[in-house]
């Protein structure tokens, strides 16, 4: 069984719930048996994590699957043309997704929606995750250059709009993912709407009196 890692908060999969969780990512669980799994990973590792004497616990990020591969199912534009390898190695296994049209999140992001079950729990969370624009299509992003920047207006949009319900819901502090972010900025004039996305981000926390972390994942 692999390790998970989602963005900052992952915890270990548990034996008996691993299988139906990955069933409910991959469209096989009706949505409220999904959630009750969901629910039990999160109650686990919550009291798994304050057992241990965390200060700050996350609910293990088990609302998303393995890093981000879940994210073009959250989204309209995007396709899918290659599937993620079931016990995923490396970046080369996380599937590819192409950019075919104006990118929208109708259901949103998932982390509001994560953030408000999993505070309703038992010594429930009180900060959360936030994918930047560029954790968001990772599996699309280095393939898809111009038709990315393209449509950052709108990721920053989505994030945006991720980050008001999150403020809506009580959430105080989100943690945001940086690894792609710093890619991108490294490939200097190949994204020159990445400083505008930045600012539009922090702009979003500062205007709802909320603070965004950037955490680098350990590769």
């Amino acid at each position: 069984m692999a390790l998970r890692t989602t963005f900052p908060g992952s915890w270990w999969p548990y034996p008996d719930l691993h299988q139906d969780l990955g069933r409910y990512h991959r469209g096989e669980l009706p949505r409220e048996q999904g959630i009750a799994v969901m629910n039990q990973c999160a109650a686990r590792a919550i009291s798994e994590q304050r057992e241990f004497g965390f200060n700050e616990w996350t609910g293990g990020e088990y609302f998303a699957d393995t890093f981000v591969v879940h994210m073009p199912r959250r989204l309209t534009g995007v396709v899918i043309d290659q599937l993620p390898e079931p016990d995923g190695f490396d970046y080369d296994d996380l599937g590819h997704a192409s950019i075919v049209g104006d990118i929208s999140a109708p259901d949103g992001l998932g982390n509001a929606e994560a953030f408000r079950r999993e505070n309703a729990l038992d010594g429930g969370v009180v900060k959360a995750t936030v994918l930047s624009p560029f954790e968001m299509l990772a599996t699309a992003l280095f393939t898809h250059y111009d038709a990315f920047e393209a449509q950052l207006p709108r990721l920053c949009q989505i994030v945006n709009k991720e980050i008001k319900e999150l403020a809506e819901a009580g959430c105080a502090h989100a943690a945001r993912g940086r690894h792609q972010t710093e890619r991108v900025c490294d490939r200097g004039s190949d994204f020159t709407a990445s400083p505008r996305a930045v600012t539009s981000l922090l702009s979003t926390a500062r205007r709802f009196g909320r603070t965004i972390r950037s955490v680098r994942r350990a590769d």
